[in-house]
């Protein structure tokens, strides 16, 4: 599947103008162009913007994400496992803020007691599921590449 600069950009949800900046600094160059000129982007393409995205989010500037993918020091897969325990650090946080919520749902509904020590609980709660990554966690992950997965929620207290 070859994809024109437009389409790469609506799908991937960059703008044209990024792509085109990837191109000029090297760091995402299409595989093709049409006789016209235009730019044709093919699967290593993808791949390759996968893996600019997901450290990019992990941290890294450009300039060390053009190193990195021109040195062959991340494999894909390292980055998909990656990206994935992401996720699920993400999932637990928000079930286990639901859960709290639901917990404090009912016991307001019976006419229990909600303490000032609840209320403070689902605030830290809210405040650990509304961050992406603690910063120790983007450390871990950074160095080196897929050395270890982040804490699950609960092992992290501020």
């Amino acid at each position: 599947m070859k994809l024109k600069i437009g389409e790469l950009a609506k799908r991937s949800q960059l703008s044209i103008r990024t792509l085109h900046h990837y191109d000029a600094i090297g760091l995402l160059c299409p595989t093709e162009r049409t006789s016209g000129g235009a730019r044709l982007y093919g699967d290593q393409d993808f791949r390759r913007l996968h893996r600019i995205q997901v450290l990019k989010r992990l941290g890294y500037g450009l300039t060390e994400i053009s190193g990195m993918l021109d040195e062959a020091l991340v494999d894909p897969r390292t980055i998909i496992d990656q990206q994935a325990r992401i996720l699920d650090a993400q999932a637990d946080r928000a079930l286990a803020l639901s859960s709290t919520l639901k917990h404090l749902s009912h016991r307001l509904t019976e006419g229990g007691d909600v303490g000032p020590s609840d209320w403070l609980d689902m605030l830290e709660m809210m405040t650990l599921y509304d961050r992406h990554l603690t910063s120790d966690q983007v450390q871990r992950l950074r160095s080196p590449i897929g050395a270890t997965a982040p804490k699950s929620p609960g092992d992290h207290r501020h």
